[in-house]
């Protein structure tokens, strides 16, 4: 039997080389898993010329060509702002993913996982620069003459931003701890089978239409917290509850729509590329994503891949195909 005895395309990827890539792109683009305040960021720049990191909360490991290309090491971000401070104290910090994979129906992770689900594994660092004992005081004085000074003016961000604001206490150092988060999640489509979902775009170069009997679904069916060394956090369960929540809803809402939508574009502009010596006007491509005793799932997950199997048909402006 081929892959192709149950539809026109088959597709499929494997967890190994995902994570390889994942690797690679950790070691070679550093910044997009390592962040912090401008503070943190400069000191882990003058640390990298003496191959040390202790002033962050994980070694960032990286490719030679990072030097080389003089790309940075970490993404600057905003200090953490002081509650109650209308945004005139904030504090350091920084945040490192140190692990990601993806494991593809996985035998013993640490959370339930079962047919046709996957599970990405995250392991992040991070840490909160916490003011020196005498950086309080100063800190307090500073700002009681600020509002004494300018009063309702600290209200406006580019007034702050003119005065050199927020204060930022000094510190020794970052109070860093490590959390591991599994999610497990399932792939599917939405597609005419279920809520008639049919995306139909025009390429411009080409003038073909192309319909999508489908699009790409991803599902999150639980979050779990672990020690990176151990087993699952025994924080109160309203604290564990309240990150997981959160975590959960960045990864829905925010996660997920961004995956989906390049999955999306992905489908639509690949086939294109095959036809741009062609004018296609009024000739339309119809994807779609099939299913049968054959192809009980589509996509499906198992044998540590992910596999899709697609039907493509070619129909030109009269409707032959």
């Amino acid at each position: 039997m081929t892959f192709t005895d149950n539809s026109d395309v088959y597709t499929s990827l494997h967890e190994d080389g995902i994570n390889q890539v994942i690797r690679h792109t950790m070691q070679k683009r550093p910044s997009l898993f390592h962040y912090g305040t401008e503070n943190v960021v400069n000191s882990a720049a003058l640390m990298r010329r003496f191959r040390r990191f202790s002033g962050l909360c994980a070694r960032i490991n990286y490719a030679p060509e990072v030097v080389l290309w003089d790309n940075p090491l970490m993404s600057v971000e905003d200090p953490f702002p002081v509650l109650g401070t209308d945004d005139l104290v904030a504090l350091d910090y920084c945040f490192q993913v140190t692990n990601l994979d993806i494991d593809f129906s996985p035998d013993d992770p640490p959370a339930d996982v079962g047919d046709q689900q996957f599970a990405a594994r995250v392991v992040v660092c991070a840490g909160l620069a916490c003011p020196e004992e005498e950086a309080f005081a100063q800190i307090r004085d500073e700002l009681a003459d600020l509002r004494a000074e300018w009063g309702d003016r600290l209200t406006d961000a580019d007034f702050r931003t003119e005065l050199g604001l927020p204060l930022i206490p000094s510190a020794e150092g970052l109070s860093c701890f490590c959390l591991g988060v599994t999610v497990v999640g399932s792939v599917g489509m939405r597609g005419p089978g279920a809520d008639g979902t049919v995306v139909t775009e025009e390429d411009a170069e080409t003038g073909l239409s192309i319909e999508i009997a489908g699009t790409p679904q991803l599902r999150v069916d639980d979050v779990t917290l672990f020690e990176p060394d151990g087993d699952r956090f025994t924080f109160p369960e309203g604290l564990t509850a309240s990150m997981t929540c959160y975590l959960r809803s960045f990864v829905e809402f925010s996660l997920i729509p961004a995956l989906e939508a390049a999955l999306e574009r992905i489908v639509i502009d690949l086939p294109t590329e095959g036809f741009l010596a062609f004018d296609l006007s009024g000739a339309t491509l119809r994807i779609s994503f099939p299913t049968s005793g054959a192809i009980p799932n589509n996509p499906a997950i198992e044998d540590d891949q992910v596999k899709v199997y697609t039907d493509v048909t070619l129909t030109g402006p009269g409707g032959s195909p």
